[in-house]
């Protein structure tokens, strides 16, 4: 499921509302089967592409704050931030 919204997240042209939709409930329950640093950054980035900025924001920074030291640098969340 993480997968699958990252590559939606990902992709750079304008995609089909329903289809960005489907990647953010994708992404939540991913979430929500096994929290981690990389999940919530991938349902930030989905949740931004969805024009949900203010939850974007809130994922990003609980993804910052899980996320190893070394691994942070990668983060699509810590970019997001620094805007």
């Amino acid at each position: 499921m993480n997968s699958y919204a990252w590559t939606i997240a990902e992709a750079k042209e304008d995609l089909d509302k329903e289809l960005v939709n489907k990647a953010v409930k994708m992404a939540k329950r991913s979430v929500e089967l096994n929290a981690n640093f990389a999940n919530i950054d991938t349902y930030a980035c989905i949740l931004n592409k969805a024009g949900q900025i203010e939850e974007a924001k809130i994922q990003a920074a609980k993804s910052i704050e899980l996320a190893p030291e070394d691994q942070k640098k990668d983060l699509w969340s810590l970019q997001f931030m620094s805007k």
